[in-house]
């Protein structure tokens, strides 16, 4: 039986391992970064707001659905920077399901928690991401649940802007004809 220097075999195997990791340039090969994925906010209605939700994509696309006035799906796209600072935030958080968050609704017989809101007028903010959904990120109990809620509102401020540069647009399209 033919004796095998183990260090040699080792040191080989090891070389082409190396070589095969690295394309045989000695430098790693990086892994391909899998593109985040969609982020949805979900805003409860109340007695006098329907509800709606925000969904957006890492390239700034946003579909929202049941916005007012129109109710129905309405596509619009944040700036770059909103939206890399947004996923910033949101992966630098993960699970959202663990983003502490006081309770929202007052019930009966309860003291009041850090967020108090009347249950007939009040709303609520969910955000779900990778299939987890955090508590209502309008009553934050953290530093990251308060981050996250400001920059749904800055995206609702922008998504307003957006809808309402449409409309004075269309109008003045209108008064044209």
């Amino acid at each position: 039986m033919a004796r095998v220097d183990l260090r040699a075999w080792f040191s080989l195997s090891f070389g082409l391992m190396l070589a095969a990791c690295t394309g045989g340039g000695g430098a790693p090969i990086a892994a391909p970064t899998p593109t985040p994925l969609p982020a949805t906010f979900n805003t409860s209605g109340s007695t006098n707001t329907t509800p709606f939700t925000f969904v957006i994509h890492f390239d700034g696309s946003v579909n929202i659905t049941g916005w007012e006035p129109t109710g129905g799906q309405i596509s619009a796209v944040a700036p770059l920077g909103f939206t890399n600072k947004l996923y910033s935030d949101i992966l630098a958080n993960l699970p959202v399901s663990n983003i502490p968050t006081s309770s929202s609704v007052l019930q009966p017989g309860s003291s009041p928690g850090s967020c108090a809101k009347p249950a007939s007028f009040a709303t609520t903010v969910l955000l779900t991401y990778d299939g987890l959904t955090s508590g209502d990120i309008s009553c934050p109990a953290s530093p990251a649940a308060t981050q996250l809620y400001l920059d749904y509102a800055a995206l609702e401020n922008q998504v307003e802007l957006i809808l309402l540069a449409n409309h004075i647009r269309a109008v003045g399209d209108n008064a044209r004809r």
